[in-house]
């Protein structure tokens, strides 16, 4: 299921900074996992 994702929660207007799409951000167990193995998929 794809949801809509408003403009403001992809771009941080303040710091001019993209945010990653929750589609394409990491859970923290993937994140942990990167962390364990030196950062290889």
């Amino acid at each position: 299921m794809t949801e809509f994702v408003p403009a403001s929660q992809l771009y941080h207007v303040a710091s001019r900074t993209p945010i990653a799409h929750p589609a394409e951000q990491a859970t923290d167990e993937q994140v942990r996992r990167a962390f364990e193995t030196g950062g290889s998929r």
